[in-house]
Formats: C-alpha cells, sequence, structure tokens
C-alpha cells in the first residue's frame, strides 16, 4: 500500500534500549528516541503510543533476551557452579561489546516517579521474578544435600538478586569483567 512506511520494529527496540539505557527513561526525550531509531514522531507513536509504552517493550525485549540463558545457568547440577554461572550470565551480559554501563535492569529502577507506575511493578516482577527462580534452586540443592545447613534459602535467594544488583552498578563504573568475575566466585562462598 502506497503511504505505509514499514521498518524493522527489533532494530528500532534495539535502538531505543541503548538510549534508555543510556540516559534512562526521564532524561530520554522523544527527539533522543527519533534520533536513535530513525523513525519519525508519528512512526514512533502509531507502532508503540508513548514513550512508557515504548520503554515497557524495550524492557520485555531485554528480560526475553536475557532470562533464558540465565534460567538456564541456575540447571546446573552443583548449586555453586549454578549460581556462578547465572551471576556470570549477567556479566556477560553487562560486558558486551554492544552493551551500555551498568545493568538495565537496574537502571530502569531507578528512573521515573509516580506517573511511571507501570515500569516500576514491571521492574519489581522482574527482581520477584528473579528471587523465585533462585529460591527455587536453592530449596533444590537443599533437598540434594548441598546447601549448608546454617543458611535460609529464602535469605540467601534476596542476597542473590542483590548481588546481581550490585554486579550491575559496578559495571556502570568498571567494564573489567574480571572483577565482576571475583564477585559472583566470592559471593558463593556463603554456599559452602
Amino acid at each position: 500500500m502506497a503511504g505505509i512506511r514499514r521498518f524493522d520494529t527489533e532494530k528500532a527496540l534495539d535502538s531505543a534500549m541503548r538510549v534508555f539505557w543510556r540516559k534512562g527513561f526521564d532524561a530520554t526525550s522523544i527527539d533522543d528516541l527519533t534520533d536513535a531509531t530513525g523513525l519519525g514522531r508519528g512512526s514512533l507513536y502509531g507502532a508503540f503510543t508513548d514513550k512508557e509504552t515504548l520503554f515497557l517493550t524495550v524492557l520485555e525485549r531485554y528480560l526475553e533476551k536475557s532470562r533464558q540463558k540465565w534460567l538456564e545457568a541456575l540447571e546446573h547440577p552443583d548449586v555453586r557452579t549454578a549460581i556462578e554461572n547465572a551471576l556470570n550470565v549477567l556479566i556477560n551480559t553487562l560486558t558486551a561489546e554492544c552493551a551500555e554501563p551498568g545493568c538495565f535492569l537496574l537502571m530502569a529502577s531507578m528512573n521515573g516517579d509516580e506517573r511511571t507506575h507501570k515500569i516500576r511493578r514491571r521492574v519489581l516482577k522482574a527482581f520477584a521474578e528473579e528471587e523465585a527462580a533462585i529460591y527455587t534452586r536453592l530449596r533444590q540443592a537443599e533437598k540434594d544435600g548441598q546447601f549448608p545447613e546454617d543458611q535460609d534459602p529464602l535469605k540467601l535467594a534476596r542476597f542473590y538478586v542483590a548481588q546481581g544488583r550490585a554486579i550491575g552498578l559496578t559495571a556502570r563504573w568498571s567494564s573489567d569483567p574480571e572483577e565482576l568475575r571475583e564477585i559472583a566466585r566470592t559471593s558463593v562462598i556463603l554456599l559452602s
């Protein structure tokens, strides 16, 4: 049909993600997004309705792309290796050549105000999903006799979610993967 402009949605979402990742939700303008995606305002609004909806779409894409490898890492039969591998998946994402500094999910949680409650709810849901997956893995380790008797699986699950966020924040100023991996290695000592 004449007059219909087509574009690569995935490419546009990846471009928007890099801008949101670098600048945060609040500091990203529509002009930033049109410059990054190559789309006009009309196309951007036509495809995504508003900036918040675009951000949520980008966030879902980020979670979809990163979550599967992370969950697979948790399946390792040795719980220490599983947790360390899951943290290393995060580190690989954070230090990939195309990544902006820091964790996208963490940056998303630190932006917005009461107007962006949908974003906050989705970020909190993602953190809760991480906690549930780690808790499930730690409970399995407990059943398998791999879990220290003096530790609480729920408290440790929360600790490892927090470690992931700490690694994400550390990656904001240090992109040295080895430094980040040392944090991951040190954190699994609690499972000894």
